[in-house]
């Protein structure tokens, strides 16, 4: 649905100088007013403010300010358009049981119309400030999905001093959290790069400090535990696998050893 409905707004955005002519006899008006925030400060459409007297600036022609009016209610038609997709999509993202893959919903398709944004006429009607406006929002979006999906995982690592056989039994939650984690999500797919390799070290920095200081600590001191011993080197490339959509899943990593 994104990827259509960008498709004919940004094609639709190419047509924009023809857009204000039409305008000119048919005055295009957005159905409910848009919100502020949904443009950057400078680009929001305001009404023309009367000349301050004594300006040294000399004051517009009616002719330029009346096509400037035009061309400020079509980006307000255009932010309308893209304000109703994101409500679609809003709707969507609450239909799925699974809070961590709703975020993750919500992150690609608004990265998606960010990125779309920027590679056409759109970024000159929304303006950059829009684009880094919403881009952030992708990137809370992105946040909250790691709190979701990996703050079970994060939360089996003890933070303080434990006796050794609690150790054990955390260190059989970690294993067995991850494991979970990494199957569920291994088909998961994030198609933006750059926020594939954010995501991937936000999930890194959750877990891997924390667990590095417990497998010091208590690594040694396991060889009798019937559980799986991952070493963080070993965690970290089972994170550097996430949100390529493989669908490869392996049940211990390369190094890992049963003690």
């Amino acid at each position: 649905m994104t990827r259509y409905a960008m498709n004919y707004i940004s094609l639709l955005a190419d047509y924009q100088s023809a857009l204000v002519k039409i305008s000119a006899d048919f005055p295009i008006h957005t159905p409910t007013p848009i919100p502020a925030f949904f443009f950057g400060t400078s680009q929001a459409p305001t009404e023309q403010q009367p000349a301050v007297s004594g300006s040294s600036s000399p004051p517009a022609s009616s002719s330029s300010s009346s096509e400037g009016s035009r061309r400020s209610a079509i980006a307000a038609r255009f932010a309308w358009l893209i304000l109703s997709l994101l409500c679609k999509l809003d709707e969507k993202a609450a239909a799925y049981r699974d809070v961590g893959l709703s975020y993750l919903f919500l992150a690609n398709n608004l990265q998606y119309i960010v990125n779309k944004v920027r590679s056409c006429r759109l970024r000159e009607l929304l303006g950059e400030e829009w684009a880094t406006r919403h881009a952030a929002k992708a990137r809370q979006h992105a946040a909250g999905y790691d709190r979701a999906a990996w703050g079970r995982v994060a939360a089996t690592i003890p933070t303080g001093n434990v006796s050794a056989g609690e150790a054990r039994g955390r260190m059989r939650a970690f294993n067995a959290a991850l494991e979970e984690a990494c199957a569920a999500e291994s088909g998961w797919v994030v198609a933006d790069a750059a926020m594939r390799e954010e995501m991937r070290a936000n999930v890194r920095r959750m877990i891997l400090p924390a667990y590095r200081g417990f497998y010091t600590r208590w690594g040694a001191a396991m060889e009798d535990a019937a559980a799986v011993l991952l070493s963080p080197d070993d965690v970290g490339n089972r994170v550097g696998e996430l949100f390529s959509g493989s669908g490869s899943h392996r049940t211990k990593a390369s190094s890992s050893r049963t003690v």
